[in-house]
């Protein structure tokens, strides 16, 4: 008898301590609902995802101006909270509004949809300017703008903002594709006063992968002409590279193309 009433008393002790853990569970606080900034960046015809720093999973998402972007809730991905999914349709600014359901609070945003760019991660350069990190980023504009960073201290620090020009030159039937980076430097290549007039670098981009030239033509509507010519590689990995040699010097830079890491973003307010 004494067993029976020690087994019912575990029994109904175990019952009671499920009860109240969903009871607990059931009449949990929800989280507070914020987004990571105020503001963010997306460029045309990119998406971007916006971290949420707490919330509770559900949300009405409603844009100002669809006409300029399009948005959509990420669950969960690489972040607990998840992220909001913007795509960028076309250059302007709106308001992006955000509502939790669990808590009806409603965090508004405002998105700025830029130019293309494509960011150049600097792997390995001897090159005295375009050193080791630095991110070479060529904006898709009428200006054909390059803005130069270098991270220092978790911080993208401004080298100079120059311009560029991507030109194919035709030798005896083969074609040679080069950038051409215009920015203010001494004899050595070194940066100098971005006041003074700006020198032309001139890059041979043979022997990249194919993707790359498909990539700059699609992006930036470089026409390479006769391509069969031209001397091109094709790489099995994911990763894309592209490597500068400078015209008359014996400087290298093995660049790739950046999309996973903050750096890879120019900060906000350098663009239109």
């Amino acid at each position: 008898m004494k067993l029976k009433y020690v087994f019912g008393a575990t029994l109904l002790f175990l019952i009671t301590v499920s009860l109240l853990g969903c009871s607990d569970k059931d009449h949990r606080e929800p989280f507070d609902f914020r987004m990571g900034a105020e503001s963010y960046e997306v460029r045309v015809g990119m998406k971007a995802n916006f971290s949420i720093v707490s919330g509770n999973g559900d949300y009405t998402i409603q844009v100002e101006d669809d006409s300029i972007i399009e948005a959509g809730h990420l669950q969960n991905g690489n972040l607990t909270f998840g992220s909001i999914d913007v795509t960028g349709k076309k250059k302007g600014e709106t308001t992006l509004s955000i509502t939790d359901k669990a808590t009806q609070q409603t965090v508004k945003v405002k998105v700025k949809v830029t130019d293309f760019y494509l960011p150049l991660v600097v792997s390995t350069s001897n090159h005295p300017a375009l050193v080791r990190y630095m991110r070479i980023f060529l904006v898709n504009n009428d200006n054909k703008d390059a803005y130069l960073f270098l991270e220092e201290n978790d911080v993208l620090n401004l080298q100079q903002k120059g311009r560029y020009e991507i030109v194919t030159e035709r030798k005896s039937d083969v074609v040679t594709p080069y950038l051409l980076l215009r920015y203010a430097s001494d004899n050595e290549g070194k940066f100098t006063d971005a006041a003074i007039v700006h020198t032309v670098h001139k890059f041979d981009l043979t022997g990249n992968d194919q993707e790359v030239y498909k990539l700059l033509s699609s992006k930036f509507g470089v026409d390479w002409g006769k391509t069969s010519d031209m001397q091109t590689k094709l790489s099995p990995i994911s990763l894309l590279y592209l490597n500068l040699k400078e015209v008359g010097t014996e400087y290298d830079v093995k660049t790739y193309i950046g999309y996973s890491s903050w750096q890879d973003y120019i900060p906000e307010g350098h663009l239109d």
